[in-house]
């Protein structure tokens, strides 16, 4: 409390000079409220140091000696309250000097001159991130508006009594490629029962079912025969990857199969079946995408993409080049930006993609 005394007529002593009158002091306190119980210190502390000034004859400034009176506020704990009545001690009650309260959020927030500077207005979040899978940009590159459709809009295609057979196919190839990367590499023998504990055709009748099962019975034994010894030289299944990005824009997908060559080269492999009707510049542009993501998920390039059609037994290969695969993220970044600006037009004009478009009746016609 002496330093307390000290301090405040120092204060006094070097900031006036004589007044001719009492010294007001001001305050707002937390009388009640939350804080009041620890606040009423202040509250004492303050009226204690007055009275014993006052009873010593005052404040001693130059050749006389002022009276100090206390004034102070009940701020009720809060702290908006409390900026207004230090506001009011300056300017209407004219104060000669403030104490301060109890409690530093009180404290900092007294001076209506040290308000905190304006923020600059801005988005919550400024980029949000935007997942995509190459499923998704598929439609898009086909046509924005078929992504509009489909994706933003709740339209789907007419279901095919055959739906699911090329999902069926797409999981019995993922147990031969697990089982021989675990060193068992299926045969012929093991085709009907593969078929038999994957094919899976919800809508289906029975003549749909049984042309299904002798499709894929087929399309499997043509698969072990042709790429058997390429078994044993697997590096993943069903890899995971996920690729971050300019704006935002990530990229999420699986690899059907990574395998290295006779000639120790990398062959990034994607299956297709009958059911996909994707063509295949699309699914080159997508191993594109997939050469970059293993590149990211194991730090090694890729060196090959092939496209294998599981019905007709056909393989399309081609040499991965760089400068082509950023290219192709160039346009996947482009095409994130328009669908995050809902910057999705219907092609100009009638042409092949409308024809085979599920949509065409909902779009336009002729």
């Amino acid at each position: 409390m002496r330093h307390f005394v000290t301090c405040m007529l120092a204060a006094l002593a070097l900031g006036h000079s004589a007044f001719g009158k009492p010294i007001e002091l001001g305050a707002s306190i937390q009388l009640t409220g939350p804080l009041a119980n620890t606040a009423r210190y202040y509250r004492d502390g303050y009226q204690f140091a007055v009275d014993k000034i006052n009873a010593a004859g005052g404040v001693k400034l130059g050749n006389a000696r002022e009276k100090i009176v206390l004034r102070m506020l009940d701020n009720q704990s809060d702290t908006n309250l409390s900026v207004r009545q230090y506001v009011q001690l300056v300017t209407q009650d004219k104060v000669n000097f403030l104490l301060g309260p109890y409690a530093s959020d009180f404290v900092l927030a007294r001076d209506p001159r040290r308000a905190p500077p304006r923020l600059k207005p801005q988005p919550r979040v400024a980029d949000l991130p935007l997942p995509l899978t190459f499923s998704e940009l598929r439609y898009y590159f086909q046509c924005p508006y078929d992504f509009k459709l489909r994706f933003l809009y709740g339209f789907d295609a007419p279901v095919d009594r055959a739906l699911g057979f090329g999902k069926s196919l797409h999981d019995a190839l993922c147990q031969i490629h697990a089982e021989s990367i675990r060193g068992n590499v299926p045969t012929i023998a093991d085709v009907p029962t593969l078929v038999e504990d994957h094919l899976h055709l919800p809508f289906a009748n029975e003549e749909v079912r049984q042309n299904s099962i002798r499709g894929a019975e087929k399309a499997l034994r043509q698969y072990i025969q042709r790429h058997g010894e390429q078994l044993t030289r697997l590096e993943h299944a069903e890899k995971a990857i996920e690729l971050k990005l300019a704006d935002g824009i990530v990229v999420t997908g699986r690899i059907d199969l990574i395998r290295r060559t006779d000639t120790d080269e990398i062959a990034i492999v994607d299956l297709k079946s009958a059911e996909d009707t994707q063509p295949q510049e699309m699914t080159r542009l997508q191993l594109q995408v997939y050469a970059a993501g293993y590149q990211k998920a194991v730090g090694k390039d890729a060196d090959l993409i092939e496209i294998h059609n599981l019905e007709m037994g056909h393989v399309h290969r081609e040499e991965v080049e760089q400068s082509v695969v950023q290219e192709t993220l160039n346009r996947v970044v482009d095409a994130g930006k328009q669908i995050r600006d809902l910057n999705l037009p219907k092609l100009e004009k009638w042409c092949e993609t409308c024809r085979r478009c599920d949509m065409a009746g909902i779009c336009r016609t002729g």
